[in-house]
């Protein structure tokens, strides 16, 4: 069985303090992911290294972009999370989407992150 999600995310930079775009990850397996699917994403240094931050993505609960509610997870760094880390500095960003029912765990998309400080374009 294949498995596909909206993983293209290219490495990027933020602005220390500033919220990123809007990616919306979903899978083939299901259009209800409000059935047993969680997600959440990471952002530490490197591979090994301590997580600096940790959150759940929540459901859409509307419809986006022909994507019925609870059809796919919304991510988005926000100012308070982006806030915390250092400027000049980059960051790997993880996410992964599983199902205890069905036992799926798996890493769904993967970038790196640059801070920017404020002030500059």
């Amino acid at each position: 069985m294949a498995y596909e999600y909206n993983t293209l995310i290219e490495d990027g930079e933020l602005i220390q303090g500033d919220s990123s775009d809007i990616t919306l990850f979903f899978t083939d397996m299901s259009s209800d992911l409000s059935d047993g699917w969680t997600a959440k994403y990471t952002i530490r240094e490197d591979f090994g290294m301590p997580v600096i931050v940790e959150r759940d993505l929540p459901l859409n609960s509307d419809e986006i972009d022909g994507i019925q509610p609870n059809g796919c997870f919304v991510h988005q760094i926000l100012s308070s999370e982006s806030s915390i880390l250092e400027v000049n500095k980059k960051y790997r960003v993880s996410i992964q989407i599983k199902n205890e029912q069905t036992g799926y765990s798996g890493e769904v998309a993967q970038f790196k992150l640059k801070i920017k400080p404020q002030g500059v374009e």
